[in-house]
């Protein structure tokens, strides 16, 4: 049906969107860059090509993307953003993917979003910036959060641990067994 539609109107916006979802559920990665790049759509498409591009381990072009693309990078996307973030975790450099983290964009203090908080976290325990650590244990938000996700407390532990808070670090595995 989406490519009926995109034969009556190739510029039809839903139809587009459409095919690059679909395309991914099939995990057709390599289609969806070269649908998004033979249609020169990698500005209204950003986040398939972004996500296409990380799941095929593609960070050196997902890393170019992100760099050359001034629509993309000012795009204000915070699941662009989040996955060029991913991007920057996977290669080593999570000072640069905190400071996304804490952008306005995805505000990491007030996101009620598990994924990117167990994400923060991560960045934050294997950071070369040791003083973020307690503001990042004590946010309010992972608080709330953390009866959510094995993956959010493992991370938190790994944060306790940074701090040299080993008690609390056991504490908070134990705790995330029970869940």
């Amino acid at each position: 049906l989406t490519n009926q539609v995109l034969k009556v109107d190739p510029s039809d916006q839903d139809a587009l969107h459409c095919k690059c979802i679909t395309l991914l559920l099939q995990s057709k990665y390599d289609d969806v860059i070269k649908f998004i790049k033979a249609k020169k759509l990698s500005t209204e498409l950003a986040l398939y090509l972004a996500y296409a591009h990380y799941r095929k381990k593609n960070d050196n072009e997902l890393l170019k993307l992100y760099q050359q693309e001034d629509d993309i990078n000012q795009q204000n996307d915070e699941n662009v953003l989040h996955i060029y973030a991913q991007t920057l975790y996977r290669n080593n450099n999570p000072e640069k993917a905190i400071q996304l983290y804490q952008s306005d964009v995805i505000n990491v203090t007030e996101t009620d979003d598990v994924e990117i908080m167990t994400n923060y976290l991560a960045n934050i325990a294997i950071s070369n910036t040791p003083q973020l650590v307690s503001t990042a244990i004590d946010n309010t938000t992972l608080t709330q959060l953390q009866d959510e996700s094995y993956e959010l407390l493992y991370n938190k532990a790994c944060c306790l641990i940074r701090a040299e808070q080993y008690q609390e670090a056991l504490n908070t595995l134990i705790y995330a067994e029970e869940l």
